[in-house]
C-alpha cells in the first residue's frame, strides 16, 4: 500500500480534493494547529490518521515509512529549524521516495508588486516589522541574502514570511535530497520543490 504525509495540513485544504485515495493508500496529516486536527477528524474521513506536531522537528513516524511527504505553505514560513524540518523528512521517507514542498523563491520575490496579496499582507503589517521596510523598491532589487525571513511580532507561530533563492535550495537541500526540480507558481505565487531520497 502507498503511504503519505500531508506535514502541515490544515484543515485537509489538499485532502479534501482526493475523496477515493484510501482505496489504494495509507495517509497521515500533521497540523500544529489542534482545532484543524480535530475539524479533520470530526469531518473527513476517519481513515486518517490526523494528528497534532509542535514547531520543534518531532514526527512520531518510523523510518522508511512515507512514499510521499507533501507540505504545502510550511517551509514559506520555517525560520530557525529548516534544516531540522528536513532532517527530519529525510529518514521517514522510503528510500527513493519524493518529497514536495512549496516555497517562496527569488521568482516569488521579483513578482511582487503593490497589487500582489503578499504584498499587502506584509503591508499591512508593516508596524510589525522590524528589519525591512515594505516597498515595491525592496522587491524589485535582488534578493539581500540567499535565504530572507520577514518577521512579523504579533504572533508566536504563522510569524516569518521567509524567501529562499532557488540557489539556496540547490545547495542546501541538495546536500540531502535530489533536488529534481523547482516548479514555478504551483501553489499560487508559491514555487514546488520535488525531492527526492538517495
Amino acid at each position: 500500500m502507498w503511504r503519505l504525509l500531508d506535514l502541515g495540513c490544515a484543515g485537509g485544504r489538499v485532502l479534501q480534493h482526493f475523496p477515493n485515495y484510501q482505496q489504494r493508500c495509507q495517509v497521515m496529516a500533521a497540523d500544529i494547529n489542534v482545532n484543524d486536527i480535530q475539524w479533520i477528524q470530526d469531518h473527513l474521513s476517519p481513515g486518517i490518521l490526523a494528528f497534532q506536531n509542535t514547531t520543534l522537528p518531532s514526527l512520531p513516524i518510523a523510518d522508511s515509512f512515507p512514499d510521499l511527504v507533501y507540505a504545502f505553505s510550511v517551509f514559506t514560513h520555517i525560520d530557525h529549524y529548516e534544516d531540522s524540518w528536513l532532517l527530519e523528512i529525510l529518514p521517514i521517507l522510503k528510500p527513493g521516495g519524493t518529497a514536495f514542498l512549496t516555497v517562496q523563491s527569488d521568482r516569488t520575490w521579483h513578482s511582487l508588486t503593490e497589487t500582489s496579496f503578499l504584498y499587502s499582507f506584509l503591508k499591512h503589517h508593516q508596524d510589525q516589522i522590524q528589519d525591512w521596510l515594505i516597498t515595491p523598491e525592496l522587491f524589485q532589487a535582488p534578493m539581500p541574502k540567499a535565504k530572507v525571513v520577514i518577521t512579523y511580532t504579533n504572533s508566536s507561530v504563522y510569524n516569518a514570511c521567509v524567501f529562499h533563492t532557488v540557489e539556496h535550495i540547490y545547495r542546501q537541500w541538495g546536500r540531502l535530497f535530489e533536488v529534481l526540480a523547482i516548479l514555478p507558481a504551483v501553489h499560487g505565487y508559491q514555487d514546488g520543490v520535488v525531492l527526492r531520497k538517495p
